[in-house]
């Protein structure tokens, strides 16, 4: 029973995330397509007034992965999911959110396109693999397509972070004062430099783990053959 129900939620929460990064990635191109001829490349500036608000929504229910992962829901495990989760939350709703004199560039529409492209792929996957239908093609492109976009959507991060630090510390952005109730400070500014300086350490440790998926994805996909023959 347990089992059914965790199924039933999992399969809901998929099927909600593969339909709103399907909205951010179909709205998004589309906006960019329409005047692609006219503008060039300053035409992905346009993504995040089209769909940055959803991107955000969909990033913080995303938080929930760390949950799934921390309570054995998934397989996955818990240090991966955090740290990509983090890392976009911060430069969803951190970032973005709160500077709009950075939406709109070709960067940030470039960033959304692969992050809604990427999990697009990622909860349709989820969703399918749930009901035991996943097509062969989608469990390529779920274990093939981070080759290009990961290392694309970092740089596009670590981008859009290291160009908003002078407003960050401009305006003090987030930033606690001492002194306070609580006797806590906090500095955004000194934070987000410590983020940028982890990208170096953390992208390994994203690239083995997906690295080692689809090595189980390929050995799987290898011996489904064998044992059909044998059974």
């Amino acid at each position: 029973m347990l089992r059914t129900k965790t199924t039933v939620y999992l399969s809901l929460y998929n099927a909600l995330l593969a339909v709103a990064w399907g909205y951010v990635f179909i709205h998004g191109l589309t906006s960019v397509v329409r005047q692609a001829a006219t503008r060039g490349l300053d035409v992905f500036a346009l993504v995040y007034p089209a769909v940055g608000n959803v991107a955000v929504a969909c990033q913080v229910v995303a938080c929930l992965e760390i949950l799934h992962a921390a309570f054995g829901l998934v397989r996955s495990s818990v240090l991966p999911v955090l740290l990509q989760s983090a890392g976009r939350v911060n430069v969803l709703l951190g970032v973005l959110f709160f500077i709009p004199e950075i939406q709109e560039t070709r960067v940030t529409g470039v960033m959304l396109l692969v992050f809604s492209f990427m999990d697009l792929i990622r909860y349709s996957h989820y969703l399918l693999s749930l009901q035991g239908m996943g097509p062969a093609w989608l469990s390529w492109l779920r274990y093939t397509a981070w080759i290009p976009c990961y290392p694309t959507g970092a740089t596009c991060e670590g981008y859009t972070i290291y160009h908003a630090l002078p407003i960050i510390a401009a305006r003090r952005l987030h930033a606690i004062s001492l002194p306070n109730v609580f006797n806590i400070g906090f500095d955004y500014y000194t934070f987000c430099v410590l983020v940028l300086l982890s990208y170096l350490p953390a992208a390994p440790v994203l690239c083995s783990h997906m690295i080692k998926q689809r090595r189980r994805w390929v050995k799987a996909r290898n011996e489904a053959p064998k044992t059909k023959k044998i059974q």
